[in-house]
């Protein structure tokens, strides 16, 4: 009797372990499906809204258009407040306006460069997503934003070296509403979200074409990093945190500058860090140690006169480690 007890209980323990273990691996799938979702809201829909950007004491007001036809995709940014600066975009070609500097960039499309892509910059990318490093979690509830009811995607980290996200997604489309940046205690560092926006059947193509008059403005090409992929074997870190990588080498020679600075930059697939090393030895008036830039982190280090510097919308334990164990290739320490 007793015995045929213990197997009823022991029989019901695995059936409910089963059924914890089904709903947890469908939990799992769901919440990668809105991932999935959002990727491809973000790039393949029709859409037009204003968008505010928050960091810091700052906030910036956005207005964005973004077209797509028969497959190709263009998308205008501009800044409605301050200087005016656009970013206009044509398949993988970004082109950078700024009427305060007369100046145009044309660059390579980034789609991790928070810089030519406020919005989609500031994602997280299913096909980048590592479990090691990274959980997800799907809210069951609705939420609202810019008007819309919207599930909760947040991307948890599981170190000290990340950032966590909180996104609402669009209940019909999947489309990121609202983005913030957490660190460890919950506290949010950056907030990007639409105070309005209309997804659209068509987009008319002059609404992607910049408003401005740049014929007189300095033009600058900026080079593919795979152009100059050997600068990848001037420096390397000799530690990193766990799942960063390095991903690409490129050098800009700065008006007035002697020698060009060196930029490389690594990440875990989520989060991105760039390290600028200043090629030109010498003495520099900059301290060494960590300072702010806007929402990221920066920590300079010296090595033998050379000036390195990491920043990234990490912890400053991650700037940190980049930055002290950046040494030139070669040199064994």
């Amino acid at each position: 009797m007793i015995s045929g007890r213990h197997a009823t209980i022991r029989t019901a323990l695995f059936i409910a372990a089963l059924f914890l273990s089904v709903a947890a691996v469908a939990e799992k799938s769901a919440a990668h499906e809105w991932l999935m979702r959002m990727a491809m809201a973000v790039e393949q829909l029709n859409y037009e809204g204003t968008m505010v950007h928050m960091h810091g004491d700052q906030a910036d007001i956005l207005h964005i258009v973004h077209r797509v036809e028969d497959g190709r995709v263009s998308e205008r940014i501009a800044a409605v407040d301050g200087p005016g600066r656009e970013i206009i975009r044509h398949d993988d070609e970004v082109t950078c306006i700024f009427p305060d500097q007369q100046a145009v960039i044309v660059e390579p499309r980034d789609e991790t460069n928070s810089k030519q892509s406020p919005l989609q910059g500031r994602l997280p990318r299913l096909e980048a997503f590592d479990e090691r490093f990274y959980a997800l979690d799907l809210s069951d509830d609705l939420h609202s934003a810019a008007g819309r009811a919207t599930r909760v995607l947040v991307v948890r980290p599981l170190d000290q070296y990340r950032y966590g996200h909180r996104l609402w997604l669009d209940e019909d489309t999947g489309m990121p509403l609202k983005a913030e940046l957490r660190n460890g205690d919950g506290s949010v560092i950056e907030q990007i979200m639409f105070t309005d926006i209309k997804i659209r059947d068509s987009i008319p193509p002059e609404s992607v074409q910049t408003s401005l008059d740049t014929d007189s403005f300095q033009w600058q090409h900026a080079t593919n990093a795979s152009e100059s992929a050997e600068l990848a074997m001037n420096w390397q870190a000799t530690r990193l945190p766990d799942g960063f990588r390095p991903i690409a080498a490129r050098a800009k020679l700065a008006p007035g500058a002697a020698a060009p600075t060196e930029q490389l930059v690594f990440t875990d697939g989520l989060a991105t860090v760039s390290v600028f090393i200043d090629m030109g030895p010498g003495e520099s008036d900059e301290g060494e140690g960590v300072s702010m830039m806007g929402a990221a982190n920066a920590f300079t280090a010296k090595f033998r006169g050379y000036m390195i510097t990491a920043v990234g919308e990490v912890p400053v334990p991650t700037v940190e480690m980049i930055a002290v164990h950046m040494r030139p290739a070669g040199s064994g320490r």
